[in-house]
């Protein structure tokens, strides 16, 4: 009876350790740039909305974009990213001739997926402007693919 206590504890435990990797999934991270499509009309303000629409997705960073005045992170609610979605903000009081133009990259969200399922975004632009406010039409654009 001793000798099978031993045993029987051993095979439990490698039966533990199997089931334990089966539901173990994979995790990678992936990066999100948001663009902004202006025309020929100078970007000074901007807000979006985002958030995963399938898949398991938590947004884990929020950098700035590639233009001079938008290079800060944008501002974001902390909190609301615990909640995988985000709404970030940003402005400028440049000179018209200082901002950017056409297509402009405005902020990368980092974000970590969890499983096989290839997720899918919901985003929308709420706000967008120019020099003293004026609202102009933008195009949003989301490219992804692996943090670098």
């Amino acid at each position: 009876m001793r000798t099978l206590a031993p045993i029987c504890i051993a095979a439990l435990l490698a039966v533990t350790i199997v089931c334990a990797q089966d539901d173990v999934q994979s995790v990678r991270f992936d990066a999100i740039d948001v663009y902004v499509q202006t025309g020929d009309r100078p970007l000074a303000a901007y807000q979006l909305d985002l958030s995963a629409a399938k898949g398991d997705v938590t947004i884990v960073g929020i950098e700035g974009g590639q233009s001079e005045v938008f290079t800060a992170p944008p501002y974001y609610d902390p909190a609301a990213i615990q909640n995988d979605r985000v709404i970030i903000a940003s402005f400028s009081t440049a000179a018209a001739d200082a901002l950017p133009r056409g297509k402009v990259r405005i902020a990368t969200i980092h974000v970590q997926i969890v499983g096989d399922i290839e997720p899918e975004y919901d985003a929308t632009i709420t706000v967008a402007a120019t020099v003293d406010g004026e609202p102009i039409d933008a195009e949003l654009i989301l490219e992804t693919g692996p943090t670098q």
